[in-house]
């Protein structure tokens, strides 16, 4: 069965066939055939609902997207503060012993055997127990903390110490050895020279490379540890 000649030239318009129609009759043609317009019924518009949408009624009427506030979640957290430049760093390394009540906190950028062998003698002179077991040490400033000022030096050392050294019931008395280990237990500049910690008494001396470099200061240094001395 032949198909309809409208049907099938909408069908190739459809296709996007570009047909061939001759201007005037052509010699030997066939006589091309009369077509009748069909009858339309006028369209009828589809339902919203069933319409699919078009890409460009996406992209022109796209909502704005909202933007989340900061409760909502880790995508609103602000950005890390960046190091902070208003205050100088501060720097220090220190070794820290339990001996008998004594809690000693040195500065010593290295830790060699002569001033290990020192702070023996130091101890065994005041009476306490002079084995030395492995050392905590401390170093400022630290990676994880983004201030390196001296306040948040002061800050991260004493709660070091309060979590755990001064946790021991033994420990009744700070020995200080440098300016660096006396200066992280005040709260303040002004508050230096400190004779106490909270309630621990404060004996500062010191650093024990100072004596090696300069015996004449170790003199000084035991007069300052009179008040330790055990009989």
């Amino acid at each position: 069965m032949a198909m309809d000649e409208a049907l099938r030239l909408d069908y190739l318009d459809a296709m996007g066939v570009t047909q061939y129609v001759a201007r005037s009759p052509l010699p030997g043609a066939r006589p091309s055939p009369v077509l009748q317009p069909a009858h339309s019924e006028p369209e009828q518009p589809e339902p919203i609902a069933s319409k699919p949408a078009r890409i460009s009624e996406l992209l022109d009427h796209e909502p704005p997207r909202a933007r989340p506030s900061p409760e909502q979640g880790p995508a609103a957290v602000a950005a890390p503060p960046d190091v902070d430049s208003t205050s100088p760093p501060f720097q220090c390394q220190l070794a820290i012993w339990t001996a008998d009540d004594l809690l000693v906190l040195a500065d010593m950028p290295r830790l060699d055997n002569l001033q290990k062998t020192l702070l023996r003698n130091i101890l065994q002179a005041i009476g306490r127990d002079a084995s030395l077991p492995g050392a905590l040490q401390y170093k400022w400033p630290i990676p994880q903390n983004r201030e390196r000022n001296l306040q948040a030096a002061r800050d991260h050392f004493q709660g070091l110490l309060d979590g755990g050294p001064l946790q021991s019931t033994t420990v009744r008395q700070i020995l200080c050895f440098g300016p660096a280990a006396a200066t992280l237990l005040a709260s303040h500049d002004d508050d230096l020279p400190s004779l106490a910690y909270r309630e621990w008494p404060v004996t500062a001396a010191c650093a024990l490379q100072d004596m090696l470099d300069e015996p004449a200061r170790k003199a000084d240094t035991w007069r300052k540890l009179q008040v330790l001395v055990r009989h």
